[in-house]
């Protein structure tokens, strides 16, 4: 009899648990759902129209990175006493990835190659916890080890919780465009961005099976709640958030549908308070997305136009096309979906000659997306947004040139 009752009030703080459980997706804001996908709301916390790149969760607080402003932000789990600037960091860190236990803050730096780390009450903040990793850009942590991924070298790396005996590859070249992981017990976790899978392997990389999971789209931050994987699909016209059992069952890739621009994803089962009913705010006129890799070596960005002005986007270096409609910036564009195409320039002279140099030869080139909406009626809107070009080669599985931070080009 005793034995029952404990066990029925085992399933009952279990089953309350989930019940509360949710589901936060970072876009321009954080949004927040159910683990089953119901009640969403897509404004629960506004980060000042950054760029949340990644997000995590322990029992007090949600953490973002913001890969724009190179900032950490903070806010209760209930959504509020928000912190845009956590965490400063150096200009050029370009944090997109986050992980949290109940001590520090972890985080991949793309800018600086590093794993930088800080107490979890903000302070001590070392962005050299880690040195010389190549372009890091997802991390995960369990009790005894840092994992973090590198989309330069398509492999997944660890270390111990300390930084200190290692690093070590777990996964050498099945890891394409992995910038998603996550632990369950004795299994590693990833996402194959480029194949639309999510892979699996032991903690010691052993039995890797990068088609664990199939029928994704683009899929990108990759996290665990109980017995459930949920990952972003963030590929163009199928943005959503999909699920699937740990052993592979049960795959949902249109758990929740029809998101803008997600890309970062953290789940947790704490219990909180429902928020008061907020006024919602008028848009922004502009939103800009995350970026896709295409296996050609250029890149697209999503925009969304949300009324009717002039749209001025230039790469310095770099060659720019709107589409669906094929033409160059600045154009004159109504209330719609475009995406910006940027590939390597054929022109020479400038800043052209070096970015067309340092793709030839296989490096990484960081550049400058900078953007600018005329509203009829409004004051112009300018966005900016830092990113790395690769030579077509370093896209695919082929083998990439190793070492050196990006390539700068002069504009």
């Amino acid at each position: 009899m005793v034995a029952c009752v404990a066990l029925c009030l085992a399933l009952l703080l279990f089953l309350t648990a989930q019940a509360n459980a949710a589901l936060y997706i970072g876009t321009d804001s954080i949004a927040r759902a159910n683990l089953d996908g119901s009640l969403f709301e897509s404004d629960f916390i506004g980060t000042g129209g950054g760029s949340v790149c990644a997000i995590a969760v322990d029992s007090s607080h949600i953490y973002w990175a913001d890969s724009y402003d190179d900032t950490i932000g903070r806010a209760s789990l209930d959504g509020t006493t928000v912190e845009d600037v956590f965490i400063r960091l150096a200009a050029g860190t370009l944090p997109c990835g986050l992980a949290v236990d109940s001590k520090y803050i972890y985080w991949p730096s793309m800018g600086t190659d590093t794993i930088g780390r800080a107490r979890i009450d903000g302070s001590q903040v070392d962005e050299s916890f880690i040195p010389t990793v190549q372009h890091p850009c997802a991390v995960a942590i369990n009790q005894t080890g840092i994992y973090w991924a590198s989309d330069d070298e398509n492999e997944i790396w660890r270390t111990d919780i300390e930084g200190v005996n290692g690093p070590e590859i777990v996964i050498d070249e099945d890891a394409t465009d992995s910038c998603g992981l996550a632990l369950v017990g004795p299994h590693l976790f990833w996402v194959e961005s480029i194949n639309d899978t999510i892979g699996r392997a032991n903690l010691d990389g052993s039995e890797p099976l990068p088609a664990f999971v199939t029928g994704g789209h683009y899929p990108v931050s990759l996290v665990t709640q109980g017995r459930q994987l949920y990952w972003v699909n963030a590929g163009r016209g199928f943005e959503s958030i999909g699920r699937a059992d740990v052993d592979g069952a049960n795959v949902n890739q249109m758990l929740i549908g029809g998101l803008s621009h997600p890309y970062a994803l953290a789940a947790d089962s704490v219990q909180t308070a429902p928020r008061p009913p907020v006024i919602p705010q008028a848009p922004s006129t502009l939103k800009l997305g995350r970026l896709q890799r295409q296996q050609d070596g250029s890149v697209l960005f999503p925009v969304d136009l949300l009324g009717e002005g002039w749209l001025e986007a230039d790469v310095q270096g770099a060659r720019l096309r709107i589409q669906p409609e094929g033409v160059a910036a600045p154009a004159m564009l109504g209330p719609s979906r475009k995406w910006l195409k940027i590939t390597p320039t054929t022109k020479r002279g400038g800043g052209s000659r070096c970015v067309l140099r340092a793709i030839r030869r296989g490096a990484r080139v960081k550049l400058t997306l900078r953007l600018r909406f005329s509203e009829r009626g409004k004051t112009p809107l300018a966005k900016r947004r830092s990113f790395l070009l690769f030579n077509p080669r370093q896209v695919a599985r082929a083998t990439r040139k190793k070492g050196g931070r990006p390539v700068r080009c002069p504009h």
